[in-house]
């Protein structure tokens, strides 16, 4: 099949390469001005796209443009990625799409929401044109498999010829697919916002309880194992941390808000909470190193290692290390960060911060660190020298924010270790 991919994010890549890989001939432009676009090093740090990308522009079935080299003509559907907030964006090519293509086909991909579709199909009834919803789970690190083989594919039409083209388009990944699920757009649109709300919650559940257990010396980690032990809990998304980042769930879940906030006079408390609880978690690290110093800590040397909203991906949107930078910068501290894959990001972000270093490995980061926190938990940081890390530091002071560390094993080697949920209490330092 024919397909033109509009789009500038990681999904688009990912959608252009798996379906060009299965003998389709793809077309991917640019397409929007949205402030989202892809980053060079997402390529580069997103396993198996690069290659992918390769092979499809060398086997001729994918061609990748910009929005002036676009030729619309000839396409058996259009699909819109989409990760910006503003509808306009995506009415535009909608309108400038369908007026070179009568008798047009849009599937969409976007964060907009709850209700987007219902608006562009009021908008457009009397257009010769179809629109379809295809919510994306694609989560950066695992984003080939995630397209190619997903826990669950959401086909938002009530249009038989569409369900028949989108079937066809997607035959080898509906073959793949753990379920499969054909529903109206709103429902497609209201599942995925649901589930990104649901996991939101769990997260910082699992954030708050980890407050009370370290108020009570119990490790939160033990909790958790013992939670996620009963089915009808689960292990996902139960992980205790420092806040969670991206855009996805941030921008699902404040989508679900402000709709619930024009339905209902009540909105939500519950997910109020959840966005509240959140933002306070990103500066828990620190709360924690001001009580530790006692509000000592003007000049302090900080290390931080991971910058990345999550592991394997280069992405800082709504990382925790936004929040920590700018409580340390109030503070004059001096602050030098290590992050595998982000750097680029961190320079764009921050080379106008004079107190502000961005380390080339997590030796420079350390070096002559009064405290050392972790942010983000790459595997590479399990594989650190932390006998070594000990001696660089000035003070052998860790501040754990993905639980990654082992508390007696940080002890033997002479750190102090505070985590979230576990490790040595901060009662301890405050009361001696």
């Amino acid at each position: 099949m024919n397909v033109a991919i509009i789009g500038n994010t990681l999904d688009a890549y990912v959608a252009a390469v798996s379906l060009a890989s299965v003998g389709n001939r793809v077309v991917l432009s640019s397409g929007f001005n949205n402030t989202d676009l892809i980053e060079s090093s997402y390529l580069h740090n997103e396993p198996e796209l690069t290659q992918m990308l390769d092979m499809a522009e060398k086997s001729s079935n994918l061609t990748v443009v910009n929005d002036q080299q676009f030729d619309s003509k000839n396409f058996d559907c259009f699909w819109l990625f989409y990760k910006g907030s503003s509808q306009d964006q995506i009415e535009e090519q909608i309108e400038k799409l369908s007026s070179e293509n009568p008798n047009s086909k849009f599937l969409l991909t976007t964060t907009l929401g709850v209700g987007t579709y219902e608006q562009l199909e009021s908008k457009y009834i009397d257009m010769d044109l179809e629109i379809a919803v295809i919510p994306s789970f694609v989560r950066e690190g695992y984003a080939i498999s995630d397209f190619k083989k997903p826990d669950l594919l959401l086909i938002g039409t009530k249009s038989s010829k569409f369900i028949a083209l989108i079937s066809k388009l997607l035959s080898e990944i509906i073959e793949r697919s753990r379920k499969v699920m054909f529903v109206s757009a709103a429902e497609a649109e209201f599942i995925k916002t649901s589930i990104c709300s649901v996991l939101a919650s769990r997260l910082s559940l699992i954030n708050e309880l980890s407050g009370l257990a370290e108020g009570l010396n119990i490790d939160i980690n033990t909790v958790v194992e013992g939670m996620a032990s009963d089915a009808r809990v689960g292990k996902y998304y139960l992980q205790p941390g420092c806040g969670f980042g991206g855009v996805t769930l941030s921008r699902e879940v404040n989508n679900l808000l402000k709709l619930l906030s024009e339905t209902s006079s009540s909105g939500s408390s519950m997910l109020s909470a959840v966005v509240e609880t959140n933002n306070s978690q990103k500066e828990l690290l620190f709360r924690k190193f001001w009580q530790y110093r006692k509000g000592k800590v003007s000049g302090a040397k900080i290390s931080i290692w991971g910058a990345s909203f999550k592991p394997n991906t280069s992405s800082i949107k709504n990382s925790p290390i936004h929040e920590m930078i700018e409580a340390f910068s109030s503070q004059n501290c001096i602050v030098s960060v290590y992050d595998p894959a982000a750097s680029e990001g961190l320079t764009s972000a921050y080379s106008n911060l004079e107190q502000v270093k961005i380390a080339v490995c997590k030796e420079d980061a350390a070096k002559d660190a009064d405290a050392l926190f972790i942010l983000t938990d790459w595997d590479e940081f399990l594989r650190a020298d932390y006998f070594q890390i000990s001696k660089l530091m000035a003070r052998p002071v860790i501040f754990d924010g993905r639980n990654m560390l082992d508390y007696s094993e940080m002890q033997e080697l002479g750190f102090e270790y505070f985590g979230v949920g576990r490790g040595r209490p901060l009662t301890e330092i405050i009361d001696g």
